[in-house]
């Protein structure tokens, strides 16, 4: 098992570039973890290139069609996800169990001369507005209170109910109960695109809606509080 042993940042070593793995059903979210088998050649290949260098790898959500293309780099969406390769076990044939962690959102900017088998790419790495210094704690309180309504009937609540129990930010909170429901990918793509996370909230409350059917709460729920 390889695992990492500096201790320096995880993006200390970050030169604006890392390969991908385009995948049809999956979309990470900063500070997730995965686990990914990787069996095909050209990603063992990248996987072992990836430890040997900085360990980041970039997941991308293939785009709808990806099937019927005879394109060898079918298309991907342009936002995807910076990690890291936490934990890597080589199994026999030269295959991998991988621990991904997500790290940032990540836009593509172009993809690199193919050099190799699998695909490189340009990144950069948005900056998300700080909505969340804005909030009050009883904004905050607010939110995550209407949240936690909307995932009560849910299978695996706890779950759920664990995640707006930490103290992370607003933004943080909805990256990780994003990743958790296991949305469609589609809706969990337009979640990972939306870098504010004030409408990254706005959209993640109207899935739980749409899901919740009749249960969803009224419009003034929770109430307003005075934040005087």
């Amino acid at each position: 098992m390889s695992a990492p042993s500096s201790s320096r940042g995880p993006l200390d070593s970050f030169r604006g570039e890392a390969p991908l793995i385009p995948l049809p059903n999956l979309v990470l979210f900063p500070h997730a973890l995965q686990t990914l088998h990787v069996f095909e050649p050209r990603y063992r290949q990248l996987v072992a290139d990836a430890l040997e260098r900085d360990r980041l790898i970039a997941i991308a959500l293939l785009k709808p069609g990806w099937e019927e293309t005879s394109n060898e780099r079918p298309p991907i969406f342009s936002m995807a996800c910076l990690g890291r390769i936490r934990l890597a076990k080589r199994l026999p044939g030269g295959r991998y169990e991988l621990l991904v962690q997500g790290l940032r959102r990540a836009r593509v900017i172009r993809e690199q001369p193919p050099e190799q088998l699998y695909r490189m790419a340009k990144l950069e790495l948005p900056r998300s507005p700080v909505a969340d210094a804005n909030l009050t704690e009883v904004a905050h309180r607010a939110r995550i209170g209407l949240l936690r309504h909307l995932v009560a009937g849910l299978p695996e609540v706890e779950q759920y109910q664990r995640l707006l129990d930490s103290s992370r930010s607003l933004g943080a909170i909805c990256d990780a109960l994003a990743f958790a429901l296991r949305l469609p990918p589609l809706v969990a793509q337009e979640l990972l695109e939306e870098i504010d996370a004030q409408r990254r909230f706005e959209r993640l409350v109207r899935q739980l809606r749409e899901q919740a059917g009749d249960s969803s709460p009224p419009e003034n729920f929770p109430p307003r509080f005075s934040e005087n």
